[in-house]
């Protein structure tokens, strides 16, 4: 980004445009997986991101260094709920799937932070 000589409110704009993209994503994309398959939907997101980060690494001005980042945030928004769906599937016999997801969002957390 710095040789395109964006000033820091540019960049921080990009930064927090991007955070909210995969973050508020989930709640508007979230009915419409529902009737996808997880493992294709972990599929389309990877591919979106990969989509959305190669993008932004070509971007020759500000619009599409927004528009690269929406579309990864959009991919890591997918590929994050299909994954949590997909591990859930793959527990059907288990009696408590909340317990399961609560192990999984924990475990994720507590790598993250010793990462």
């Amino acid at each position: 980004m710095s040789k395109l000589n964006l000033d820091p409110s540019q960049i921080a704009f990009v930064i927090f445009l991007f955070t909210c993209s995969y973050r508020a994503l989930k709640v508007i994309i979230a009915p419409y997986l529902d009737r996808l398959a997880a493992e294709k939907g972990i599929v389309i997101g990877c591919l979106l991101a990969a989509l959305g980060f190669l993008g932004f690494a070509f971007s020759q001005n500000y619009f599409l260094i927004i528009l690269s980042l929406l579309i990864a945030g959009l991919g890591i928004s997918i590929n994050s709920i299909s994954s949590k769906v997909f591990s859930i599937e793959s527990f059907e016999k288990a009696v408590n799937k909340s317990e399961i997801f609560s192990i999984i969002i924990t475990s994720v957390n507590i790598a993250g932070a010793i990462a």
